[in-house]
C-alpha cells in the first residue's frame, strides 16, 4: 500500500479524531501529524506494507496513533496554560542557540535536518554512509554545507 492510497482516507481520519473528542481544528492537526508519520514510514521503507493486514490498512494502528496525538496535544495545551512564561524567554543562551539552529534547519530542504540530526546522534560520517548507502564524500559535503549555513545564520543573528 502506498502513501497516496492512505492520504485519500484523510476525511475518515478526521472523522475518527472528532469522534474521540477533538475539535475540528485539533482533528486537522492530529491527522496532519498522522499523515506526516505515515509519509516518513513510506519514504523510509518504500511502502506501508507493515501497516497493512490482508491488503487493508491496519486501523488499530491508526486509532492508536490518533489517540496518542490527541493526548500529546492535550498535554501540550495544558503545559501552555500552566506556563506563565510562554513563549520561552530568550535569556538562556543555550535555549537561544538551540532555537536559532532549529529555525534555520526548518527553512532548509527536509534532507538536511534529517542528515544533521542523524549525524548528531551517530557522531560518525562513516556510520551514516554505511547505514544510508550514501557516499562518505556526499555526506561530508552535505554536512559541510549545513554547518556553513548554520554559521552564516548565527553570525547574522543578534
Amino acid at each position: 500500500m502506498r502513501f497516496s492510497d492512505v492520504a485519500k482516507l484523510r476525511p475518515d481520519f478526521i472523522r475518527i479524531a472528532c469522534s474521540i473528542g477533538a475539535s475540528k481544528d485539533e482533528a486537522e492537526d492530529i491527522v496532519q501529524e498522522l499523515l506526516i508519520r505515515l509519509l516518513e514510514i513510506d519514504r523510509r521503507e518504500g511502502n506501508l506494507n507493515r501497516l497493512t493486514k490482508d491488503g487493508k490498512l491496519n486501523m488499530s494502528y491508526i486509532f492508536r496513533s490518533i489517540i496518542n496525538f490527541r493526548e500529546k496535544i492535550s498535554r501540550w495545551k495544558k503545559n501552555i496554560d500552566e506556563d506563565a512564561d510562554y513563549p520561552p524567554t530568550r535569556t538562556d543562551p543555550y535555549l537561544t542557540l538551540e532555537l536559532d539552529i532549529q529555525l534555520k534547519l526548518d527553512t532548509m530542504h527536509y534532507y538536511y535536518p534529517m542528515l544533521y540530526k542523524a549525524y548528531l546522534q551517530d557522531g560518525s560520517m562513516r556510520v551514516l554512509a554505511r547505514g544510508s548507502k550514501i557516499s562518505l564524500k556526499t555526506i561530508w559535503n552535505d554536512l559541510k554545507y549545513i554547518k556553513q549555513q548554520l554559521k552564516q545564520h548565527l553570525d547574522e543573528s543578534p
